[in-house]
């Protein structure tokens, strides 16, 4: 079990040839600092792969499956399954086509359809970023790991760079409010004050900081409250 201490690991299971969408993924992992792991990327030329393949089955936290009709057709993918079932860790599967449905060990686990679009910019072939992703992938992440997500969706909070983002990742703490630490309060209270993203942008001014004061007031100094209210 992960503790609020722990760098959450995640395994991304995926065929060679939905590669970049397994990048695009580990980028929204580490954002949120879930360290993903990704064999093409993190095993070295020298490594004896399975090997390494196998320590970090062991010591995943979180297994994504990147359900594809490439999924299926590989050996490796489908052992990796088997493993993440018998250990019982987490799974997301996360479907890349309308036909590869989760099937075997996890064929109760709904599935989520994600059509990722490929762009060209400058002779290479580049994913866009997938705006469900948070729904879908951060948002199971952070009800099934409450304690070590809560301050990972604060600092990603603090970055936000448009009042939608903002919005989205502020809608993933909602749940939580009343499960914050003092540290997370006093995190969470300098970025609704200091990020004109987060306190302009409507959802956040109209429900969300509402809703954190009622449940935290007894927790935030006069000051603070002072400015949050008035934002």
């Amino acid at each position: 079990m992960a503790n609020e201490n722990m760098q959450l690991k995640a395994f991304i299971s995926y065929s060679s040839k939905d590669k970049l969408i397994g990048g695009k993924i580990k980028e929204k992992l580490d954002s949120f600092s879930i360290e993903g792991f990704l064999a093409h990327d993190d095993i070295y030329v020298a490594e004896e792969w399975k090997q390494r393949i196998r320590e970090e089955l062991s010591k995943s936290d979180i297994f994504i499956p990147l359900l594809s009709k490439n999924f299926k057709e590989s050996d490796w993918c489908q052992q990796e399954l088997g493993i993440a079932y018998y250990r019982d860790i987490f799974i997301i599967p996360l479907q890349l086509d309308a036909n590869t449905n989760p099937f075997g060990f996890i064929n109760h686990i709904q599935g989520k359809q994600f059509e990722f679009r490929f762009i060209e910019c400058q002779g290479m072939r580049i994913i866009q970023e997938h705006s469900d992703l948070l729904t879908y992938l951060i948002q199971p992440i952070v009800g099934e790991f409450p304690s070590p997500m809560i301050p990972a969706v604060i600092k990603e909070l603090e970055r936000a760079g448009s009042y939608c983002y903002a919005e989205r990742v502020m809608e993933l703490l909602v749940p939580y409010f009343d499960k914050f630490k003092r540290e997370d309060i006093d995190t969470f209270i300098d970025a609704a004050i200091n990020n004109n993203q987060i306190f302009v942008a409507a959802l956040c001014r109209g429900e969300y900081l509402p809703k954190f004061i009622e449940i935290n007031k007894d927790k935030i100094n006069s000051e603070n409250l002072e400015i949050l209210s008035y934002q």
